[in-house]
Parts: C-alpha cells; sequence; structure tokens
C-alpha cells in the first residue's frame, strides 16, 4: 500500500507542476489525482478505508478515455484544494458532494 501512495503524491505533484487543465484529463488520471486527495484527507480524518476505496477504484479506470471539462474541472479543483489545505481546515462545500464516493 505504502508504493501506491507514493506513486499517486508523484503522479500528483507532476500534474500540479505541469499544469495539466481539464479537458486533458484521461480517467485514470483524474481517478489518481482524486485518490491522492482522498487518501491525503484519510490520514487526517483517520479513515484509511476512504483512501483504500479511492485506490481500489482506480485499477479500474480507462487510460483512453478522456474525461470532459466539465466533469474534470470541478473534482480537478477539490482535489487540487484538498492537497493543498491543512488538516484541521473543512473542505469547501462545493467539494462535498463528491467526498462521498470514489471519483469518476
Amino acid at each position: 500500500m505504502g508504493f501506491g501512495l507514493s506513486s499517486f503524491g508523484m503522479l500528483v505533484g507532476m500534474g500540479l507542476w505541469l499544469g495539466v487543465s481539464p479537458g486533458n484529463y484521461s480517467e485514470a488520471w483524474l481517478c489518481d489525482l482524486w485518490a491522492g486527495a482522498r487518501c491525503h484527507t484519510a490520514r487526517c480524518e483517520a479513515d484509511m478505508a476512504a483512501c483504500e476505496a479511492a485506490v481500489q477504484h482506480c485499477a479500474s479506470a480507462s487510460q483512453q478515455r478522456v474525461v470532459s471539462e466539465e466533469e474534470a474541472k470541478p473534482i480537478a479543483e477539490c482535489a487540487r484544494w484538498l492537497l493543498l489545505s491543512a488538516c484541521e481546515t473543512p473542505p469547501p462545500k462545493a467539494c462535498q458532494p463528491y467526498m462521498l464516493e470514489p471519483q469518476p
């Protein structure tokens, strides 16, 4: 499990550094970004089941399917917010619907 979390962190960092934008996300890349964010918040909440669910969900995500900008933008914005926020900071209300189940 540790290797998987390291891989997510590396992918997330690369995506933030490269400036990948919605419309360019594959389903798998967006899923990995979201899973990395959920694993980050799961550590804060001591809820590793949420992390594991997000990681398992991404195992079947497609590298070929490009996620529409309309679908990707709010998920990516919430993921980035979660990754950059402190543990004690509650997520914005716009992120709440995405927190309930693995994305995308």
